[in-house]
């Protein structure tokens, strides 16, 4: 009886592990790729403050002097024959099992054109009537009063966002800006604004937006 209850015991204990693996799966991947891509140089810059401190139009070489080193490099392209085109990433580790990122896309002048953050948000207070009374059109000042507060920065994209040769003042003005407002259970919406004006809306269910909103901002829902 003893051994049938410890095979019993193994039995439970490896189905509860695979039920784990096959559950938790994903967010074990999105762990252990936080952890690979975590430099202990720029781990600690990896912050809200330092994420505002870049704009649109600084060098590559600004953008890694404010960060304290040089960033994880993809995304190389070429594709007016003017030189190389390309994303940096900056990984702060993990919040819970998601991770703290800043990622930056340079143009072919190495100028930033574009800039997200994943995880370095701040839960604030959100009214309760809020999202149904947010209309498409609006302002991001309006949006802010009627949502009792300010929204958490994720995205900015340049005017000149894929532009062959970009008028500087096009590269500074942002014509895409996307803002989170969360509360502390993780649920809150999000907000696109293309050229000052609210175009998308959309709620946010316990964070379940993270992943999709890196997605998104990086250009492949738009």
């Amino acid at each position: 009886m003893k051994e049938w209850f410890k095979g019993f015991g193994k039995f439970i204990v490896g189905f509860l592990l695979i039920s784990a693996v096959l559950t938790g799966g994903h967010k074990v991947y999105v762990l252990c790729k936080a952890w690979s891509s975590v430099d202990s140089v720029t781990a600690a810059n990896v912050t809200m403050d330092n994420f505002l401190k870049i704009k649109l139009g600084d060098s590559y070489d600004s953008v890694c002097k404010i960060m304290g080193g040089e960033g994880i490099v993809a995304n190389m392209s070429d594709p007016y024959g003017r030189g190389l085109s390309f994303t940096a990433s900056w990984c702060g580790g993990v919040k819970g099992l998601q991770p703290k990122y800043i990622i930056v896309g340079f143009n072919n002048d190495k100028r930033a054109e574009s800039l997200v953050q994943l995880g370095l948000g701040e839960a604030s207070g959100i009214a309760a009537s809020a999202y149904k009374n947010i209309n498409l059109g609006i302002s991001y000042t309006t949006a802010c009063a009627l949502s009792g507060g300010s929204g958490c920065l994720n995205t900015v994209i340049s005017s000149a966002y894929g532009s062959a040769e970009p008028a500087d003042e096009n590269l500074k003005r942002p014509f895409v800006q996307i803002y989170t407002w969360e509360n502390g259970w993780g649920n809150g919406f999000q907000l696109t604004f293309f050229e000052g004006r609210l175009t998308k809306k959309r709620k946010i269910y316990f964070g379940s937006l993270d992943e999709y909103r890196a997605i998104e901002a990086l250009g492949y829902v738009f």
